[in-house]
């Protein structure tokens, strides 16, 4: 056995050598076959770690993936399996979720969008954008269907309108599933603008523009625009809100900040409008011309309160009872109603004439109170101007009517025991004094006539010429000056 395994052995140890040449005697060397067999584990371990670096870096690598750079102007939407789980931090930043397959980022951009809409302007070439509507090459061929659009308004006119909406998208996840799929399964999110949700603002803003327009007149589109423009914000704010608000009707989801609009009327109504527009501009520049001028004469005549008596006659419409201003208006209106409830009365019934009378009583009353506040608030300091001198005036006359009443009264209680003693001497001593007065002054020429049908000497009294034509001299200078300062009022040049 020993032999035998000696000669395996040996036989092995040179079959080695003896394998390429045949029938060598070389001795097989195992060092070598050892060396190969450590290398090649080595090898293979040494790959095996490689590969488990690798793999390891791999996983990193698809863990990592799910981080995500998102811009400020934009949201990134996190979703595992389909399902929403959450949003990107607000302004941006970097946000993770798992990876592809399992979950992923979508993003949709929050940016205000500028839409400029021209569905009801006119069709413009390059040329024709910097000139007058009057001065394009069209403005011979008026009113061009399918080329040029109008708005038609409620009393059957059109005009053309241009409009910019400003929008953005304000609740994106909501946005993500009602409207950024709408082209497939191409979200659109990268893009700045979603064509799929412009065009849905557009239809919003349009159907408002038509519904709104329709509801006005043409010149109040052209002088009250911000008003149409809110309102068509306000039409199509609701609209998006229906069709974009989900099941649960979330409102907001894309909000229109706000809108802008351009009118013009149609080529042919060009000249039209012109002639309208100055004779408007002409009709405000007299309007405001006369108000001035009765402003100023009010505020001459009563001070600034002359609200407080006539209020302001080219606002107010209606003159409430109880309001603090125009007491006049309200006197006024109080008489004329008493008035006709007493005209009333007259061919009424017996009854019926009670219950009129009644009611005027009681208007008279209401409008006496009034009176009376009238009367305190012109003597009151309020009041200045022209009625503050006559108020001052009047109050000076009624105190020297008074003192010179009261003297009279005192001379006629000093006169009457005169009078009970003497009355023919009495009269006679007054007729005296009287005549002696009307002699002496100098307003009055008396003339003396000796002959009469009763024998007696008859004086005709009559003004003094000289003084007569002083006041005429005086008169006419004081018209001339009238005359002048109310044509420099009208704007005019004073006669000479």
């Amino acid at each position: 056995m020993d032999h035998e395994h000696d000669h395996d052995h040996e036989h092995d140890e040179h079959g080695c050598c003896a394998h390429g040449h045949v029938g060598s005697s070389e001795p097989l060397d195992t060092s070598k076959m050892d060396v190969a067999s450590r290398s090649l584990a080595d090898a293979l371990r040494l790959s095996f770690r490689i590969l488990g670096v690798i793999m390891v870096l791999m996983l990193i690598a698809w863990v990592a993936s799910g981080i995500s750079f998102v811009d400020s102007n934009k949201v990134g939407i996190k979703k595992v399996f389909g399902r929403v789980t959450g949003t990107s931090p607000q302004g941006g930043g970097l946000t993770y979720t798992w990876p592809f397959p399992i979950g992923n980022i979508e993003l949709v951009g929050t940016k205000e969008q500028q839409l400029d809409m021209k569905d009801f302007w006119v069709f413009e070439t390059v040329a024709d954008a910097n000139k007058e509507m009057s001065q394009r090459t069209s403005a011979s061929k008026g009113l061009r269907p399918v080329l040029d659009g109008a708005l038609f308004t409620g009393d059957r006119n059109l005009i053309h309108s241009q409009i910019t909406c400003f929008y953005r998208v304000s609740d994106p996840v909501t946005y993500l599933s009602q409207i950024a799929r709408v082209n497939g399964s191409d979200v659109l999110a990268e893009r700045e603008k979603d064509k799929a949700l412009e065009n849905v603002v557009r239809m919003a803003v349009c159907r408002a523009a038509i519904s709104t327009a329709a509801s006005r007149t043409a010149q109040s589109l052209k002088t009250y625009k911000s008003d149409f423009e809110e309102e068509v914000r306000v039409s199509a704010q609701k609209e998006l809100d229906a069709l974009l608000g989900g099941p649960q009707k979330i409102p907001g989801v894309v909000v229109i900040r706000s809108l802008s609009s351009k009118m013009e009327w149609p080529v042919q109504a060009q000249s039209a409008y012109a002639m309208a527009d100055q004779a408007r501009k002409d009709f405000e520049a007299k309007k405001n011309e006369a108000i001035g001028r009765a402003r100023g004469i009010l505020s001459n005549a009563a001070g600034e309160d002359y609200r407080v008596l006539v209020g302001v006659p080219w606002q107010d419409d209606v003159v409430k009872i109880g309001q603090t201003d125009n007491l006049i208006g309200q006197y006024a209106m109080l008489h004329d109603q008493a008035g006709d409830k007493k005209t009333q009365a007259v061919s009424a019934d017996p009854a019926k004439a009670k219950e009129l009378l009644k009611d005027a009583a009681a208007l008279d009353s209401q409008a006496e109170g009034i009176l009376g506040k009238i009367d305190a608030e012109l003597a009151s300091s309020r009041i200045t101007g022209q009625v503050s001198t006559i108020m001052s005036a009047a109050r000076s006359d009624l105190a020297n009517y008074i003192n010179v009443l009261q003297s009279r009264e005192k001379r006629l209680k000093d006169l009457l025991p005169e009078y009970e003693r003497s009355p023919e001497m009495l009269t006679n001593f007054l007729w005296a004094e009287t005549w002696e007065q009307i002699q002496s002054s100098p307003l009055v020429r008396p003339t003396y006539l000796p002959f009469s049908a009763s024998g007696r000497t008859v004086v005709q009294i009559s003004p003094n010429p000289d003084l007569t034509k002083e006041f005429n001299k005086a008169l006419q200078i004081f018209l001339k000056q009238e005359s002048d300062r109310k044509a420099r009022e009208a704007g005019k040049t004073p006669q000479q």
